[in-house]
């Protein structure tokens, strides 16, 4: 029955669109193109060298040269050090944008705000104009019968006064487009909707929502998380490094050319790890606040999620009785329109009447839609399709 009532009442309040219309997808496309390009930091590749550190050291006695002391110690570096070093770095470079992605979802979702506002606001607008003329053709009905028939004044009085409160939302209608039409470029545009989601189709949608387990993470704390790991997986292979140096020595002039001038050593780590314990506790503390982090905030996103879905039921739910309610009563206050134009002499107020209050009840069921459209759209916020890169339109049918 909803769709029925559905179809019946946009057939009966919309006009149809020709000519080369301005669809939903020319909007988003025309708008979200007027966003400049990211900037992408390019950094020179680096390459770790398999010499980790360099000493040089010296030595004078007397301040003679002749016996001068040098001594020149080298640190390698070993593959599993050098591949945890790259590793750690290209995570550094590829930290989230978090401003650009906030930028981006927010201009998406007011996007998609203002394109339902520029909808509702037309259909309002189409229902009011002719809820303008019932009025109108009322008062001059009510006014042509004064001094014929027992007319009740007070009855004109209040249609002047709610033919000026429309006149007053009709004017506050076409503020509201006027802004939306000059802020997207649209004045030579004839925009068209006929492609906007179903009411059906968004009931469909909440039984395909993206579940909690799904839904995108922080991306920053994952990032974090994943800079914890690297760097926990660096301290592992820089434990793991047993060969510690090898140095050179010269020690001034000698008879003894090999024994005396020069020596050579070699140093070794034994693998006890002591000094890196410490660090290795740390980063693993980090990691773990940043895990109870990441489950809070899925907690929350989740509780958010079934809150959402829930309110659109509801919203849903009252939607179907009203239309039906008022599917049946359109059809009953039909039936007595026509059988009072059978009678002769009839009142034409009583048809007026009845045509004034199918339009505003058409208002009404506009209030039950709107609602339902904008809860979807904090639907898709918060499951975070409304963010898909790259984008997706989600009002279209």
């Amino acid at each position: 029955m909803l769709k029925v009532y559905s179809v019946v009442l946009f057939l009966c309040i919309v006009q149809g669109l020709r000519g080369q219309a301005f669809s939903s997808d020319d909007f988003f496309r025309q708008s979200l193109s007027k966003l400049h390009q990211l900037e992408i930091l390019t950094l020179d590749p680096i390459s770790f060298p398999w010499i980790e550190e360099i000493e040089l050291r010296t030595e004078t006695r007397d301040f003679d040269l002749d016996m001068q002391e040098i001594t020149l110690r080298v640190s390698p570096s070993t593959p599993k050090i050098r591949k945890a070093q790259a590793a750690l770095l290209a995570h550094y470079r590829s930290e989230p944008d978090e401003d650009s992605a906030d930028l981006y979802g927010d201009v998406v979702l007011n996007l998609y705000g203002d394109w339902l506002s520029l909808y509702f606001i037309q259909r309002e607008l189409a229902i009011t104009d002719s809820l303008q003329l019932i009025l109108s053709d009322r008062q001059k009905v009510l006014e042509r019968q004064l001094g014929t028939l027992d007319i009740d004044l007070r009855e004109l009085v209040s249609l002047e006064t709610d033919r000026n409160d429309l006149k007053q939302k009709v004017f506050e209608l076409e503020l509201e487009k006027k802004a939306l039409v000059e802020r997207y470029d649209l004045e030579m545009q004839e925009v068209s909707h006929r492609e906007l989601i179903s009411i059906e189709a968004i009931k469909a949608n909440l039984v395909s929502t993206i579940s909690p387990t799904q839904m995108p993470v922080d991306n920053k704390a994952q990032w974090e998380i994943e800079g914890l790991n690297r760097e926990l997986a660096l301290e592992q292979a820089e434990r793991k490094k047993v060969f510690d140096f090898l140095q050179f020595k010269y020690r001034g002039p000698s008879e003894d050319l090999f024994r005396e001038k020069y020596s050579m050593g070699l140093g070794f780590k034994l693998p006890t790890y002591g000094s890196r314990k410490l660090k290795v506790a740390e980063l693993m503390h980090e990691k773990s606040l940043l895990d109870k982090e990441l489950g809070l905030n899925a907690q929350e996103r989740t509780a958010e999620l079934v809150r959402v879905r829930s309110e659109i039921l509801l919203e849903l739910e009252k939607a179907e009785h009203f239309f039906d309610l008022k599917h049946q009563e359109r059809k009953h206050l039909d039936e007595l329109e026509n059988l009072i134009k059978t009678k002769v002499g009839f009142n034409p107020q009583i048809v007026l009447q009845i045509k004034e209050h199918h339009l505003k009840e058409s208002l009404k069921s506009l209030e039950f839609l709107e609602e339902i459209y904008f809860d979807y759209l904090k639907l898709l916020s918060v499951d975070g399709r409304l963010s898909t890169v790259p984008f997706v339109n989600y009002l279209k049918a």
